[in-house]
């Protein structure tokens, strides 16, 4: 799998345009998990649904 996928991430122009958007999604959600972490006693609220 890694050999068909990193030719196509890191050949193409648009590798950080990619890195970017992966970022951009990435960085809020771990940043919300981590807060939710932080600010609960026990289990994170996202997990207890």
């Amino acid at each position: 799998m890694t050999d068909l996928i990193s030719p196509v991430l890191f050949d193409s122009p648009n590798a950080l345009l990619v890195a970017q958007i992966m970022l951009t999604a990435g960085l809020p959600f771990l940043a919300y998990v981590l807060y939710d972490i932080v600010n609960t006693e026990h289990q994170p609220k996202l997990w207890q649904q």
